[in-house]
């Protein structure tokens, strides 16, 4: 490795929040975001919950309203699609089970992991609850 590939490679590591300017903070953020929908892309088989939550925390930060969307999977728990469903207010967002299912079915998937953020309260957190495996039974599989 050279002294040029070194400086590349760790051109990052020295910025903080702090050092950035709002602007330059947005674009860091639209790159990060840019990089993991790179990595999920259609095809590509999930290896990790990590990777699967901090792109969605990155693609749901700074929601004012709560999102509801379902990862969609096929067989071999290689993603179909990324879709955000139902938007709601502040505080809930109303999920039809039907419209899930039918999305399913519509791209056949086989297995579906959910998920929804929570905007306010200071939980700017991203689940992945229950609803996943319910869904699964629903659709004839094996939760995980």
């Amino acid at each position: 490795m050279t002294a040029s590939t070194t400086a590349v490679d760790n051109r990052f590591q020295a910025l903080t929040p702090a050092s950035l300017s709002k602007c330059e903070k947005s674009s860091v953020v639209s790159l990060a975001l840019a990089v993991l929908k790179q990595r999920q892309r259609p095809g590509r088989l999930l290896k990790s919950p990590r990777d699967i939550a901090d792109f969605l925390r990155l693609k749901l930060a700074g929601r004012r309203n709560e999102v509801f969307g379902v990862i969609f999977l096929d067989t071999r728990l290689r993603l179909i699609e990324i879709a955000e469903l139902f938007n709601g207010t502040i505080d809930g967002a109303t999920v039809y089970t039907r419209v899930v299912v039918k999305r399913a079915l519509e791209r056949n998937a086989a297995a579906v992991i959910a998920f929804h953020n929570h905007p306010l309260g200071g939980k700017q957190s991203v689940n992945l609850p229950m609803i996943g495996s319910v869904l699964l039974k629903i659709l004839g599989a094996d939760p995980l």
